[in-house]
C-alpha cells in the first residue's frame, strides 16, 4: 500500500517537473488556458532510476507475477509512459500527450477552462499536486460589487523532494484582468512570473487575486507587425507608381 501510495503522489507530480519547466496560464475575459510541458533535455537520464522502493522496504521478497508490472523501480520513461500511453482512460482524459524526439523526452499538457469553473481549475494538473494546499476561490467585493478570482498555494513546493533532476519551476500567469494583488517574482507588461528551485521551494507561496474587470492593454507587437505592413504597401504603391511613371516618359 505505501508503495502504491508513493507511485501515484510521483506520477502526477512528474507534471510538473524536469530539469526546468515552464507553466503558462493565460487568464483573458472568462477563459482560463494552461499549457504545461515537461521536458528531460538530457538523453543519459531518460533511463535513470526515478523511483526506488525495492531498499528498506517490508514485502520486497514477494515475487512478481507475469502480469503485473514492477514498481520498485521505475525510469523516468516509465513514469512518463505511465501517464500516457499505460494509463487508464480516466487519466487520459486529464489531456497529458508524451513528447520524444531525439532531443526530449516528456509530457504535454493543455487545457482550457471558465472562470466560473473554481472546482476544475483547483484540480490542474501538476500543481496541486505539488503543495499541500492549492485554491481557486470566487467571491465579491462589497465595495466595488465586482467578482475576484483567488488563486494560492501553501508555502512548500514538494516537486524538488521527490525528483533530486529537477533544477527549477517557473510560473507565467498572463491576464487582462484587473489584478487586486500578488506576490510575484517578477512583473512584465502583462505578464506575472514566480521562479521556484530548490532554495526558496520550502517557502515559496503562489498568490494572486484577480478582478472581474479587464483592462486594455496596448499590443504594441501587434502594432508594429501592422504598421510594417502598411509601410510595405506603401512602398510598393510608391514603386510601382514610380515605375509607371518613368514608362510614361519614355
Amino acid at each position: 500500500m505505501k508503495k502504491k501510495k508513493l507511485l501515484i503522489c510521483l506520477l502526477l507530480v512528474f507534471l510538473l517537473t524536469g530539469c526546468s519547466v515552464n507553466y503558462d496560464i493565460e487568464i483573458k475575459d472568462d477563459t482560463i488556458k494552461v499549457n504545461g510541458k515537461l521536458v528531460e533535455l538530457d538523453k543519459n537520464k531518460w533511463d535513470d532510476i526515478i523511483v526506488d522502493n525495492s531498499i528498506g522496504e517490508e514485502g520486497n521478497d514477494v515475487p512478481i507475477e507475469d502480469n503485473e508490472v514492477d514498481y520498485s523501480k521505475l525510469t523516468f520513461e516509465d513514469l512518463v509512459n505511465s501517464k500516457t500511453i499505460e494509463a487508464d482512460e480516466a487519466t487520459r482524459r486529464e489531456g497529458l500527450e508524451k513528447i520524444k524526439t531525439d532531443k526530449e523526452l516528456g509530457i504535454k499538457f493543455e487545457e482550457e477552462y471558465n472562470w466560473k469553473d473554481t472546482s476544475a481549475i483547483s484540480n490542474i494538473a501538476g500543481v496541486s499536486t505539488c503543495y499541500d494546499h492549492f485554491t481557486v476561490l470566487r467571491n465579491k467585493d462589497e465595495e466595488s460589487g465586482n467578482e475576484h478570482l483567488t488563486i494560492s498555494s501553501s508555502a512548500e513546493n514538494h516537486c524538488f523532494e521527490v525528483y533530486p533532476n529537477l533544477e527549477s519551476v517557473t510560473i507565467n500567469l498572463k491576464t487582462n484582468h484587473k489584478v487586486i494583488s500578488h506576490n510575484a517574482d517578477q512583473v512584465i507588461d502583462d505578464k506575472y512570473i514566480w521562479r521556484i528551485n530548490k532554495n526558496n521551494a520550502s517557502q515559496k507561496t503562489l498568490q494572486i487575486i484577480l478582478s472581474e474587470e479587464t483592462e486594455f492593454r496596448m499590443d504594441w507587437g501587434l502594432i508594429f507587425i501592422i504598421a510594417g505592413v502598411i509601410l510595405s504597401v506603401v512602398l510598393f504603391y510608391l514603386y510601382i507608381k514610380n515605375k509607371s511613371k518613368n514608362a510614361n516618359k519614355i
